[in-house]
Protein backbone atom coordinates (compact mmCIF):
# COMPACT_ATOMS: atom_id res chain seq x y z
CA UNK A 1 0.00 0.00 0.00
CA UNK A 2 1.44 3.27 -1.12
CA UNK A 3 1.15 5.87 1.45
CA UNK A 4 -0.24 9.51 1.02
CA UNK A 5 1.94 12.45 1.27
CA UNK A 6 0.58 16.08 1.42
CA UNK A 7 2.54 18.69 1.40
CA UNK A 8 1.48 22.42 2.47
CA UNK A 9 3.46 25.42 1.89
CA UNK A 10 2.70 27.90 5.04
CA UNK A 11 3.77 31.51 5.68
CA UNK A 12 3.88 32.90 8.93
CA UNK A 13 3.53 36.30 7.73
CA UNK A 14 7.06 37.64 8.12
CA UNK A 15 8.70 36.62 5.10
CA UNK A 16 8.96 33.19 5.64
CA UNK A 17 7.71 29.66 4.32
CA UNK A 18 8.09 26.75 5.54
CA UNK A 19 7.11 23.43 3.87
CA UNK A 20 5.27 21.02 5.52
CA UNK A 21 4.69 17.02 5.01
CA UNK A 22 1.88 15.58 6.25
CA UNK A 23 3.55 11.83 6.65
CA UNK A 24 0.63 10.81 8.36
CA UNK A 25 -2.67 11.32 9.97
CA UNK A 26 -0.72 11.95 13.52
CA UNK A 27 2.45 13.43 12.67
CA UNK A 28 3.62 17.00 11.29
CA UNK A 29 7.20 17.46 10.33
CA UNK A 30 8.45 21.54 9.36
CA UNK A 31 11.44 21.69 7.06
CA UNK A 32 12.97 24.46 7.19
CA UNK A 33 13.80 26.03 3.25
CA UNK A 34 17.06 27.22 1.78
CA UNK A 35 17.27 30.78 2.39
CA UNK A 36 15.29 32.05 -0.90
CA UNK A 37 14.56 29.11 -2.08
CA UNK A 38 12.29 26.75 -1.97
CA UNK A 39 11.07 23.51 -3.06
CA UNK A 40 8.15 23.38 -5.66
CA UNK A 41 5.92 20.96 -4.41
CA UNK A 42 3.41 20.47 -7.04
CA UNK A 43 5.80 19.53 -9.89
CA UNK A 44 9.40 18.60 -8.00
CA UNK A 45 11.17 21.43 -9.59
CA UNK A 46 12.90 24.34 -7.13
CA UNK A 47 11.43 27.63 -7.94
CA UNK A 48 12.49 31.19 -6.28
CA UNK A 49 9.50 32.30 -4.36
CA UNK A 50 9.42 35.21 -2.27
CA UNK A 51 6.38 36.73 -0.38
CA UNK A 52 5.37 40.12 -1.59
CA UNK A 53 3.37 41.76 1.31
CA UNK A 54 5.57 44.72 1.50
CA UNK A 55 5.04 45.40 -2.49
CA UNK A 56 1.81 45.46 -1.60
CA UNK A 57 1.90 47.37 0.86
CA UNK A 58 3.96 49.63 -1.43
CA UNK A 59 1.10 49.16 -3.99
CA UNK A 60 -1.42 50.57 -1.33
CA UNK A 61 0.27 53.81 -0.53
CA UNK A 62 1.12 54.75 -3.83
CA UNK A 63 -2.57 54.10 -5.45
CA UNK A 64 -4.35 54.91 -1.96
CA UNK A 65 -7.04 52.97 -3.36
CA UNK A 66 -8.92 50.10 -1.29
CA UNK A 67 -12.17 48.23 -2.30
CA UNK A 68 -14.56 47.40 0.44
CA UNK A 69 -16.82 43.90 1.31
CA UNK A 70 -18.83 43.98 3.26
CA UNK A 71 -19.80 40.05 4.88
CA UNK A 72 -21.97 38.82 7.35
CA UNK A 73 -21.53 35.94 9.38
CA UNK A 74 -17.56 35.37 9.30
CA UNK A 75 -17.03 33.64 12.46
CA UNK A 76 -14.31 31.45 11.67
CA UNK A 77 -11.44 33.75 12.06
CA UNK A 78 -8.93 31.17 12.74
CA UNK A 79 -7.16 31.72 9.12
CA UNK A 80 -6.49 35.49 9.82
CA UNK A 81 -3.44 36.85 10.94
CA UNK A 82 -3.21 40.08 13.66
CA UNK A 83 -1.70 42.46 11.23
CA UNK A 84 1.34 44.37 12.53
CA UNK A 85 1.01 47.67 11.08
CA UNK A 86 1.08 50.37 13.12
CA UNK A 87 -1.55 52.56 13.50
CA UNK A 88 0.33 56.09 12.54
CA UNK A 89 1.46 53.70 9.40
CA UNK A 90 0.28 55.45 6.37
CA UNK A 91 -1.07 52.34 4.80
CA UNK A 92 -3.17 50.95 8.14
CA UNK A 93 -4.86 54.97 7.94
CA UNK A 94 -5.29 53.84 4.13
CA UNK A 95 -7.13 50.91 5.10
CA UNK A 96 -9.20 52.28 8.13
CA UNK A 97 -10.66 55.18 6.25
CA UNK A 98 -11.81 52.81 3.43
CA UNK A 99 -13.17 50.73 6.38
CA UNK A 100 -15.00 54.02 8.60
CA UNK A 101 -16.01 55.33 5.00
CA UNK A 102 -17.57 52.03 4.15
CA UNK A 103 -19.35 51.99 7.58
CA UNK A 104 -17.07 50.90 9.73
CA UNK A 105 -17.44 51.94 13.31
CA UNK A 106 -14.04 51.59 14.42
CA UNK A 107 -14.12 48.50 16.39
CA UNK A 108 -12.58 45.53 15.92
CA UNK A 109 -9.15 44.04 15.27
CA UNK A 110 -7.32 44.70 11.73
CA UNK A 111 -6.46 41.41 10.63
CA UNK A 112 -4.84 40.08 7.20
CA UNK A 113 -6.09 36.62 5.24
CA UNK A 114 -3.60 35.81 2.68
CA UNK A 115 -5.08 34.48 -0.70
CA UNK A 116 -2.79 32.03 -2.17
CA UNK A 117 -1.93 32.25 -5.61
CA UNK A 118 -3.57 29.39 -7.25
CA UNK A 119 -7.05 31.57 -6.10
CA UNK A 120 -5.83 34.79 -6.80
CA UNK A 121 -6.49 34.69 -10.72
CA UNK A 122 -10.58 33.28 -10.02
CA UNK A 123 -11.15 36.10 -7.65
CA UNK A 124 -9.51 39.43 -9.67
CA UNK A 125 -11.75 41.51 -11.44
CA UNK A 126 -9.84 42.52 -14.19
CA UNK A 127 -7.55 40.54 -15.79
CA UNK A 128 -3.72 40.53 -14.15
CA UNK A 129 -1.88 43.71 -15.64
CA UNK A 130 1.87 42.68 -16.45
CA UNK A 131 3.13 46.44 -16.23
CA UNK A 132 1.27 46.60 -12.61
CA UNK A 133 4.40 46.89 -10.38
CA UNK A 134 2.28 43.87 -8.23
CA UNK A 135 2.50 41.62 -11.53
CA UNK A 136 4.72 39.27 -10.13
CA UNK A 137 3.04 39.37 -6.38
CA UNK A 138 0.19 37.84 -7.76
CA UNK A 139 2.02 34.14 -8.81
CA UNK A 140 2.62 34.67 -4.87
CA UNK A 141 -0.81 35.29 -2.96
CA UNK A 142 -2.80 38.06 -2.45
CA UNK A 143 -3.27 40.02 0.90
CA UNK A 144 -6.66 41.34 1.65
CA UNK A 145 -6.89 42.91 5.44
CA UNK A 146 -10.20 42.19 7.38
CA UNK A 147 -11.83 43.23 10.68
CA UNK A 148 -14.88 41.96 12.22
CA UNK A 149 -16.59 44.79 14.03
CA UNK A 150 -17.39 43.72 17.44
CA UNK A 151 -20.82 46.52 17.36
CA UNK A 152 -22.91 44.40 14.63
CA UNK A 153 -20.91 41.25 13.63
CA UNK A 154 -19.77 43.08 10.07
CA UNK A 155 -16.75 41.88 8.24
CA UNK A 156 -15.23 44.36 6.34
CA UNK A 157 -12.54 43.01 3.76
CA UNK A 158 -10.10 45.46 1.88
CA UNK A 159 -7.83 44.34 -1.23
CA UNK A 160 -5.75 46.55 -3.37
CA UNK A 161 -7.49 45.56 -6.34
CA UNK A 162 -11.42 44.75 -7.27
CA UNK A 163 -12.20 41.08 -6.75
CA UNK A 164 -14.82 39.19 -8.24
CA UNK A 165 -16.54 36.94 -5.83
CA UNK A 166 -20.35 36.05 -5.09
CA UNK A 167 -22.64 38.34 -3.91
CA UNK A 168 -24.31 36.57 -1.08
CA UNK A 169 -24.24 38.15 1.48
CA UNK A 170 -21.91 41.22 0.56
CA UNK A 171 -22.01 44.60 0.10
CA UNK A 172 -19.54 45.86 -2.66
CA UNK A 173 -18.22 49.40 -1.41
CA UNK A 174 -15.40 51.30 -3.52
CA UNK A 175 -13.40 53.63 -1.58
Amino acid sequence: MQQLKLHFLVWDGEEKLSILKLKDITSLKVLEPEEKNYYNILNNSRCFLKMTYKEQLVFLKKSKNLYVYIYEWIDLLDFCKVSNLNPQDEEYQIITTAFRHAGWKGDGILTEIWIPPFAVGAILEEPINYSDELWKSWQNGLILWHVKQREDGLSFIGSPKKLLIPDVGIEKVII
